[in-house]
């Protein structure tokens, strides 16, 4: 071999190798930064309320979780006391609250609360507490006399009730002693007569009884017991 195909040979050894390693540096760096891109971890920008509870009230009170419009509203029972009600809070994974769950908080107002994701972005939530509405119940202004008996009398006296004119009529068998007659009387649901049925009253002038509606109207109905005249 001359010395010119030998400087030959070896120049085209030497660019082989060359090439070979500029190749192997190459696919080297590309494998290392393929690792390092897909080792690498993307932080969640998860932040959401998933449930608000009052689990210490009985019974317990969820709330409502809009997570449109990021409010919480919560109804607890009439008397409750707002200013250290204790919530247990969901957030989404990864993410913190502030103020923590299980933290007592006074919500006499609204209370704003801050979930931070793991990526650091943030989202606050308005709680707002109320408290039941009494129910409202409608009084009964029923009073009326539905009857007016008098059951010791043999046999029984039903008085003429008038739920127009608020007059009560009964006659009773003569020689009966109208001085200590027991009347029993029936009256509207829910309402209260005075005198009381089943009290003895002198019936020889109209006695007045008066009755009391729920609602605490009134209206007086007059009594009047006359005998049964005797024939000769």
């Amino acid at each position: 071999m001359t010395k010119r195909l030998k400087i030959l040979y070896v120049s085209i050894i030497v660019v082989v190798f060359v090439a070979l390693g500029i190749w192997y540096l190459s696919t080297t760096s590309t494998v290392t930064t393929s690792i390092a891109i897909n080792t690498s971890t993307v932080k969640s920008s998860d932040k959401l309320i998933n449930s608000f509870i009052f689990s210490g009230l009985n019974p317990e009170e969820d709330g409502a979780v809009d997570n449109t419009n990021y409010v919480v509203n919560l109804v607890v029972p009439t008397g409750t006391d707002l200013t250290k009600l204790i919530p247990t809070i969901s957030v989404s994974d990864g993410a913190t609250i502030s103020p923590a769950s299980d933290i007592a908080q006074d919500f006499t107002n609204p209370v704003i609360y801050t979930v931070t994701a793991e990526d650091g972005s943030t989202q606050s939530y308005t709680a707002t507490v109320s408290t039941d509405q009494p129910t409202t119940t409608t009084l009964s202004s029923d009073k009326l006399i539905n009857s007016f008996t008098f059951a010791g009398l043999s046999p029984e006296v039903y008085g003429s009730v008038d739920n127009t004119g608020y007059q009560v009529n009964l006659v009773v068998p003569a020689g009966t002693d109208l001085t200590t007659l027991t009347p029993t009387v029936d009256i509207s649901d829910n309402a209260t007569i005075y005198p009381n049925s089943g009290t003895a009253q002198d019936f020889t002038n109209p006695v007045i009884y008066t009755v009391t509606a729920q609602d605490g109207s009134i209206q007086d109905y007059t009594v009047t017991v006359t005998t049964q005249q005797t024939t000769n």
